[in-house]
């Protein structure tokens, strides 16, 4: 146990932490003169405190609350990483959902938006096998719900020629990236086709239902 000299030469100067956590036996407390009398004047009417327990206790408490804020700190930093932070699929499913809303919002016809709404009901069901992108976008595989789907033909789903092809060069290229980014932009971009028929019900007062794909 770290014992604590009292010393009473002014000015209180406070103790040095790194001293103590390098587990030095002593440290010295510095008092200023109009503490030193308090206390003189305590002990005289028969208080006399345990100014070595005491300082203890207080340097113990300080120590405390300055870990607990730097372990706070931490956990902050953690949870802001952890909110931010993605898999590589996540990523890539991101990155999918951002280049399918911004063709939907720029480039998309309405009957572009509700071809890539078909082709978003079947991926689900749908092993990509490979990509093309010569003379559109157009994505070869299998359906899933078939009994055997290796044994199957494979099937050919195009996306619209305004797709631009560069999107999906990185898919071409990288498998694992391929069918989380692909699952993306069919999403991000029948997710703003689902919002423009709202809108657009809401301006004829007719229900999006209504609008067949």
């Amino acid at each position: 146990m770290i014992s604590i000299t009292l010393s009473c030469r002014p000015p209180f100067h406070g103790c040095d932490l790194s001293a103590i956590l390098a587990g030095m036996p002593s440290v010295g407390v510095y008092l200023s003169d109009s503490l030193r009398a308090r206390l003189q004047r305590l002990k005289d009417r028969g208080v006399d405190l345990n100014t070595s327990a005491i300082s203890q206790r207080a340097l113990e408490s300080t120590v405390e609350a300055s870990e607990a804020a730097l372990d706070g700190d931490r956990l902050r930093r953690m949870v802001h990483r952890l909110k931010a932070a993605r898999s590589a699929s996540e990523q890539a499913e991101a990155d999918g959902a951002a280049a399918g809303r911004a063709w939907a919002e720029d480039v998309a016809a309405l009957s572009e938006l509700k071809e890539v709404a078909k082709v978003e009901e079947r991926f689900p069901y749908f092993y990509v096998r490979g990509i093309n992108l010569e003379p559109v976008v157009e994505l070869w595989g299998y359906d899933g719900r078939e009994d055997d789907p290796d044994a199957a033909e494979p099937e050919r789903l195009e996306l619209p020629e305004s797709v631009p092809r560069a999107l999906f060069e990185r898919a071409l290229e990288e498998p694992r990236y391929r069918d989380s980014f692909i699952s993306g932009f069919l999403g991000g971009a029948t997710g703003m086709l689902t919002l423009a028929l709202e809108a657009m019900g809401r301006e004829t007062d007719v229900d999006p239902d209504d609008i067949a794909f």
